[in-house]
């Protein structure tokens, strides 16, 4: 008698453990859980917040001093939007502090300078894009060859914003016209041939 006591006590006992250690092991499951969502959470506003600040994403520029003073093209933003700008040589010319990169600021006021709207890219498409632009600046560029004089010269660009200093990182896919070079990675072809075609 007192051994089936002891058996059924032991079952209970048991029992219960298995009872207890699937809450346990369902209150760390949840405790996981929410960890993880706030971790998701984190990861998702810091990707909101560095693209909420990426405003302006690729750029062709053509420039010429040959003439008198030039400056014409057209960038891409946040939105797809493509927008042509223009200096003509009796406009103030347009002088960064820094070539190879440029705040908000100052490419709004270049970007302003006789705009006008042209089209639009879909927004998936320029994201599509902008993701190849870390493996496309990875490579070296060509060698640099002369191709004339005074024709001026076209820059394929794309712009990287730098949270730190909060400027846009100017990066040169290909340079043509007087002279000539390119980035030589399967990327960079791929979004000099995307912007030769817009």
């Amino acid at each position: 008698m007192w051994i089936d006591t002891l058996n059924l006590h032991g079952s209970l006992f048991r029992d219960s453990a298995k009872v207890w250690g699937v809450r346990w092991n369902m209150k760390k499951m949840k405790v996981i859980k929410s960890n993880l969502l706030t971790l998701c959470a984190i990861i998702l506003l810091g990707c909101s917040e560095v693209e909420n600040h990426q405003e302006y994403y690729f750029e062709l520029e053509y420039s010429n001093w040959a003439w008198g003073y030039q400056l014409t093209g057209w960038y891409i933003d946040s939105g797809g939007k493509i927008y042509s700008y223009s200096f003509g040589q009796t406009d103030e010319e347009w002088e960064p502090n820094q070539i190879d990169q440029q705040s908000s600021d100052e490419l709004r006021a270049k970007y302003s300078h006789s705009n006008s709207y042209e089209k639009l890219v879909p927004v998936d498409t320029l994201e599509h894009y902008f993701s190849l632009v870390n493996t496309a600046l990875e490579g070296s560029f060509s060698d640099t060859t002369s191709q004339g004089a005074d024709m001026g010269i076209i820059s394929y660009l794309c712009y990287r914003y730098d949270v730190e200093s909060e400027t846009y990182l100017r990066n040169v896919l290909k340079v043509t016209g007087d002279i000539h070079f390119e980035r030589k990675t399967d990327d960079a072809q791929r979004l000099i041939s995307w912007l030769e075609g817009l």
